[in-house]
Order: structure tokens, then C-alpha cells, then sequence
């Protein structure tokens, strides 16, 4: 900005990322609230448009109707263009930095569409979305220090392959098929009182499109300490239209496991055992070897229903299945025995939708189930459960 004779004289530098040369309106807001507004023709990658004006020019707008198609609308205001939240409402501008506070949980919130971060009761976190599926999260917990002198955390990197499966048409298509994640960190250990540092790889294949399953392994310990291998494998098998099989399989085998890092029955919903003063606790049933297995004949109760909740989520689709699932967890390969099966039956509805404007998906589990092996005659007992899949941000 200059001073020239009657006014000041603005240079605004403009670059265009993309191949699209579209007009562009830009707008010079001065301290006396007058808005200049000048077209941009982008046909250049980079410009420079001057504005004359009466009083020094203290904010510039690009776009400020939204015309103009945009992958990133943060960088479109200088300054940046800042929205404050106190009363913990939900927001996620495309256009502005939030900062927002909830003060039931005491938790500070920030960030953009591609990045976030929380702090609040003795925790850090944050994430953020590098492009084509990647992600990096870190998360640091203070609330141990205090009582057992140490913390925790931990950093992760996640990264997505595509390929572009065969499915009869002339276009490619792309679909992500496999993830890579790469995590560092430290677990505290309640019962020793000690945080356990760990490395992680984890690898997951999964197809969509032409096939219908899901292979995991994953990998995590630390040198000379511990390890733990473990592979999961899901596949759906279509009997008939929207009629459907489903067969999975987890193996897991460690080494040294401590507490944290030890292989439990956590699949299972109704294995519980009554303890003190009549209350029922679920049982885990640790291991450092681990053998699962479910079968599920799904089907839908309503598909395609677009059924709006009170504008905060859209429900897609309900679904039901039947089920029956077991396993066996073991100290050592040497204590196999498979008179130790624990086997349940049930049925469980599943609701899938979109929140926040589709951006999210969410999937919300209501069932019911039984156990009918390896459970105490006195502790046979059905159970509901329910279950809640949100994405982190």
C-alpha cells in the first residue's frame, strides 16, 4: 500500500492453483468500511490488480459470494478470516479458522477442514489430512503423570494406496485399496504403575468395488521386549440381492505381552460374571495367543432412506444380522485346548448414515446376544449391547 495524492493506492497479488482459468471477483475493505470490488480474469497463473482508495485498505476478500469453484477457501481472506464458538456449538467452516470451547467437557477446540487439534483436561491432540488419504495424528496424555510419574501418547502416520479395479466400464475408476499406518508411542500400565513404549505397522487390503473383504496385519512391540502379530481377515459373500454371508477370522500370536498389549475376547457381548455386590463385569479373557471366528447372515430392514434426523444427520440405510461368534485365548502355544471355546448367538441391527453435511459417516449397533459354551450355568445370561463408530474428526 502507497500513499498517492487524495488516497492510497493497494497492489494485491493474486495466484491461481489449477488449471481452470475462471473471473474472479476480489473486494479491498477499508477502515472506513468501504468495499472496492475488482474482476480478476486468472487467465495468468499469477496477477496483480491495483486498487485506488480514500483510506488505507485493512482486508482483502476473494470470492466472497462463493462463485467461483474452490478447493481450498481459507486462503480467499486476509486476514484470515477467524470464527469463534464459546458455547460449544458444532461448526465446521470451509472459509475461516475455528476456535471453539465446550464448556461441559473443558476442552479447547481449532483447526480447519484439514487440520484439527484439542486441548483440554490434561490431554493434547491433533490431525491432520496431508491429501489422497493420509493422515497424521498425535495425541499426548499428562493425566498419569501425577500419580504414576510418567505420560503418554502417541504419533501415527497413515497413508492410502489406490488401484482402479475392473468392473466393466470404459471409465477408471479408483478406489482406495490399501492403508499403511506407522504409530510411535507410549501406553501407561495401571497394574505395574509403568508406561511401555511401542512401535506399530499395520497394513490393511481391502476391496470394494469387484470384491467383497478385508485382510488386516498388523505388528507391534518393542526390541528385546515384547512383540505381537496378529491378522484379521473379513469376506461378504452375496447369496442373493442385498442378502448377504459374512465370514471372519482373527489369528493373534505375542511374545512377553505386557497388560495393555495382550489379546482379550472383547468381540464377544455376553460373557459377564457376577462380582461384588451383585454387579455384572464383562469378562476379557487375556492371552498372549488369540483364535476368533463369526459367521453373519445379514440383510437390510430399509435401504436408501435418506431420512433426515432433525438436520444434524441423514440415516441411510438399517440393517439386520444373525449371528454366532467364538473364541479361545491362550498364555502359551502350548496350553492349546480347544475345550476352552467360548460361543454366543444373537441378532443386531445396524444404522449407517452421514453427519455434518455427508462429510462423515457414522454407524450406530443395537443387538442382542447369548452365550451357549465355555460360561458357568449360574452366569448364562442374554445381553444387549450397543456400539458407536465415528471417524476422529
Amino acid at each position: 500500500m502507497t500513499a498517492i495524492e487524495g488516497g492510497y493506492l493497494t497492489e494485491i497479488e493474486l495466484t491461481r492453483r489449477g488449471g481452470a482459468a475462471l473471473p474472479v471477483e476480489v473486494v479491498a475493505v477499508t477502515k472506513e468500511g468501504e468495499e472496492i470490488a475488482q474482476i480478476w480474469d486468472a487467465q495468468a497463473p499469477e496477477g496483480t490488480i491495483k486498487i485506488e482508495s480514500t483510506s488505507p485498505v485493512k482486508g482483502v476478500k476473494i470470492d466472497p459470494r462463493e462463485l467461483t469453484p474452490d478447493v481450498n477457501r481459507l486462503d480467499n481472506f486476509y486476514p484470515m478470516k477467524l470464527r469463534v464458538i464459546t458455547t460449544g456449538k458444532r461448526d465446521l467452516p470451509l472459509d475461516a479458522y475455528l476456535l471453539r470451547f465446550n464448556p461441559t467437557t473443558q476442552i479447547l477446540e481449532g483447526g480447519t477442514l484439514w487440520h484439527r487439534w484439542w486441548l483440554g483436561q490434561g490431554v493434547g491432540a491433533f490431525a491432520i489430512y496431508n491429501g489422497r488419504g493420509s493422515i497424521t495424528r498425535g495425541l499426548v496424555d499428562l493425566r498419569p503423570l501425577d500419580e504414576y510419574g510418567t505420560i503418554a501418547g502417541e504419533l501415527e502416520l497413515t497413508m492410502t494406496g489406490f488401484s482402479n479395479p475392473k468392473v466393466g466400464s470404459a471409465a477408471r475408476f479408483w478406489e482406495p485399496t490399501d492403508r499403511w499406518s506407522f504409530s510411535i508411542g507410549r501406553i501407561l500400565d495401571p497394574t505395574i504403575g509403568k508406561g511401555i513404549n511401542y512401535l506399530g505397522i499395520t497394513w490393511t487390503r481391502s476391496e470394494a468395488m469387484r470384491d467383497l473383504y478385508t485382510t488386516e496385519l498388523s505388528l507391534v512391540g518393542y526390541p528385546l521386549e515384547f512383540g505381537r502379530l496378529s491378522l484379521r481377515s473379513r469376506h461378504l459373500f452375496r447369496l442373493m440381492p442385498h442378502l448377504y454371508l459374512s465370514e471372519e477370522i482373527s489369528l493373534g500370536l505375542g511374545y512377553r505381552l505386557p497388560g495393555p498389549f495382550q489379546f482379550a475376547l472383547d468381540e464377544l457381548h455376553s460373557f459377564y460374571e457376577r462380582a461384588d455386590k451383585g454387579r455384572w463385569e464383562k469378562r476379557r479373557y487375556p492371552g498372549n495367543a488369540k483364535l476368533y471366528s463369526r459367521f453373519s447372515l445379514s440383510f437390510p430392514v430399509r435401504r436408501e432412506m435418506d431420512y433426515d434426523l432433525a438436520n444434524l444427520a441423514v440415516l441411510d440405510e438399517v440393517r439386520e444380522a444373525l449371528f454366532i461368534e467364538g473364541g479361545w485365548t491362550w498364555e502359551r502355544l502350548e496350553d492349546l485346548d480347544f475345550r476352552g471355546l467360548k460361543l454366543e448367538m444373537g441378532l443386531e441391527g445396524r444404522l449407517t448414515g452421514r453427519t455434518l453435511g455427508g462429510l462423515f459417516p457414522f454407524e450406530i449397533t443395537i443387538g442382542f446376544a447369548y452365550p451357549l459354551l465355555g460360561i458357568e450355568p449360574e452366569n448364562r445370561r442374554g445381553q444387549i449391547y450397543l456400539g458407536v463408530q465415528l471417524p476422529l474428526i
